[in-house]
């Protein structure tokens, strides 16, 4: 994601305080990239809200020493 986003109108956010809203974080690449540009704007601080937070041990399922991936629910498999 790095080098993805820019700023449009960087006088719009110079000098203040930007709120990033994104529903679910899995990894954090699009808040930093975004996070990166603002500053390069001119941003003075970039907060972030995330409505969850997305973690490879979610859900386990109980199973000890494994992980359940995305394709174990699509097949019915876990």
């Amino acid at each position: 994601m790095r080098g993805v986003f820019s700023v449009a109108e960087p006088d719009r956010v110079r000098a203040r305080t930007v709120v990033l809203v994104d529903d679910v974080m899995t990894t954090g690449a699009t808040l930093s990239s975004c996070a990166a540009a603002l500053i390069a704007a001119g941003a003075r601080q970039v907060l972030a809200l995330t409505l969850a937070r997305a973690t490879p041990e979610f859900p386990d399922l109980g199973i000890p020493g494994r992980a359940s991936e995305v394709d174990d629910f699509r097949s019915g498999q876990p």
